[in-house]
């Protein structure tokens, strides 16, 4: 599983997110600390793929579905 890195992704990719089974949308993704992922439960969950984010908000789980 190769985890995305912020220039592999783009708004409507579908995602995993790993940690928790979450399959999902990519519904904004302007800016690498702020990774918006609309869930098919119709939830939204927020990520940074910052590796070096300042307030440890860093999260690699998301994949492509």
């Amino acid at each position: 599983m190769k985890r995305l890195k912020y220039k592999d992704i783009y708004k409507g990719l579908r995602v995993i997110d790993t940690d928790f089974s979450i399959e999902g949308v990519i519904e904004k993704c302007d800016n690498p600390h702020n990774i918006i992922v609309r869930n098919n439960d119709n939830t939204v969950n927020l990520y940074c793929l910052v590796e070096d984010c300042k307030e440890g908000m860093y999260d690699n789980s998301l994949i492509k579905k």
